[in-house]
């Protein structure tokens, strides 16, 4: 299967915060949402300054926010990690298991329709979060709800 970037065929809307008062006042301070970025996102550091340490926390900020629509015959994206654009290098946590912290961005994707393969649903391989930062994905292991 070859991918794509989004496509000239497809439609987007960028920066649906400012446009919708339901994503401002519903989605984007939902408290599953702050306590789900709470828990994988934010950071806390601890630093002295003279002989006292100051402990101080970074909370996980909207970074984007868009609306896409996948018009019928559009080829699928091309598997990928939204991550990249961050420069992360995962560490292979196959084998101890999740690493609370290892993460920089968590995304979270809102259907407005029921959504399938054969209508451009988002694929994702179970358990690649956990795979190191050049393991290529196996279109083999391709798993598509249904």
């Amino acid at each position: 299967m070859e991918g794509r970037p989004i496509s000239s065929r497809d439609s987007t809307m960028h920066k649906p915060r400012g446009r919708s008062k339901t994503v401002r006042e519903k989605w984007i301070v939902d408290p599953l949402i702050r306590k789900l970025t709470g828990t994988f996102i934010d950071k806390a550091t601890s630093k002295y300054y003279g002989e006292t340490k100051h402990t101080y926390t970074s909370e996980a900020i909207l970074s984007i926010a868009m609306t896409f629509d996948i018009c019928p015959g559009v080829k699928a994206q091309r598997l990928h990690r939204d991550d990249q654009n961050f420069h992360v290098d995962h560490e292979d946590q196959t084998k101890s298991g999740y690493r609370v912290g290892s993460d920089v961005m968590m995304s979270f994707m809102v259907p407005g329709v029921k959504t399938t393969f054969e209508n451009g649903a988002t694929l994702a391989i179970p358990g690649s979060h956990f795979w190191e930062f050049d393991r290529a994905p196996k279109l083999v292991k391709l798993s598509v709800p249904r």
